[in-house]
C-alpha cells in the first residue's frame, strides 16, 4: 500500500517528525525497528497488533536490550497510583521504557555518588520547609525512598526523615528537580508525609 502521507513529514509543522506512516487501508508502519519487532509478534500471537494486548516477554527475548512499552492494564495501574501517591510510591516493572515514567529506584543506596546527590536534595528540601514554616527546625536524618523521572537531569520524588530537637523523627517527602549541572538543584516541594 503507498502511504496517504509524505513519511518523513509531521502532522502539526511542528518539529518532531511523525512516528509512523498512516496506509491507506488505515494500518500504520511505524519507523522503530523495536516497534516494528513488537508489531509482528503481537500479530503472530494475537493476530492483531496493538501495544495495549498483554503478551508473554519471555517468547520475545531475542534481543536482551529490549524493553516494552506499558500494557492498558500497567498504564492504569500506573496513573492511579500517581493520582493515590502523588508519584511518591509507584510501581513499574523493570522491562517497562517509557519516557517522562517515574519509576522506583529500590537500589539507591548502592550507589554513593547517587545517595550523596539524594542526600542533598534532601537537605535543602528541609532547608526550604524551615524557612517557610517557622514552627519548628527540622535536621535532615536518612533518606528512606525515591522515585524519580528524567528530565535534563532527574525530578527526584524523595521520601525521607527529618528530626525536630526534643521530637520523634517525621516522615518528609519532597519533589526536587537536579539537573544534570552539580550545582542546578531546586525544591519544587516539601512536606511532611500526609497521614494515610
Amino acid at each position: 500500500m503507498a502511504p496517504d502521507s509524505v513519511g518523513d513529514g509531521n502532522r502539526s509543522g511542528g518539529l518532531y517528525p511523525r512516528r509512523r506512516t498512516r496506509l491507506l487501508d488505515g494500518s500504520s508502519v511505524f519507523r522503530s525497528a523495536r516497534k516494528q519487532k513488537l508489531r509482528e509478534y503481537l500479530e503472530e500471537k494475537k493476530g492483531k497488533a496493538s501495544f495495549e494486548d498483554e503478551f508473554n516477554e519471555d517468547e520475545f527475548n531475542d534481543d536482551d536490550d529490549y524493553h516494552r512499552p506499558m500494557t492498558r492494564a500497567e498504564i492504569e495501574s500506573y496513573n492511579k497510583q500517581i493520582q493515590e501517591t502523588g508519584g511518591f510510591d509507584v510501581d513499574v516493572p523493570p522491562e517497562v521504557y517509557n519516557t517522562g515514567v517515574i519509576r522506583p529506584d529500590p537500589d539507591f543506596d548502592k550507589n554513593p555518588w547517587k545517595l550523596e546527590k539524594l542526600n542533598r536534595c534532601s537537605r535543602m528540601a528541609v532547608d526550604v520547609y524551615n524557612k517557610k514554616y517557622k514552627k519548628a527546625e527540622y535536621e535532615f536524618m536518612r533518606v528512606l525512598k525515591v522515585c524519580s523521572m528524567m528530565a535534563a537531569g532527574y525530578v527526584h520524588y524523595i521520601t525521607f526523615e527529618a528530626k525536630a530537637e526534643g521530637a520523634a523523627p517525621t516522615c518528609f517527602q519532597a519533589i526536587v528537580f537536579a539537573g544534570i549541572a552539580e550545582d542546578n538543584i531546586k525544591v519544587i516541594m516539601s512536606r511532611p508525609k500526609p497521614s494515610s
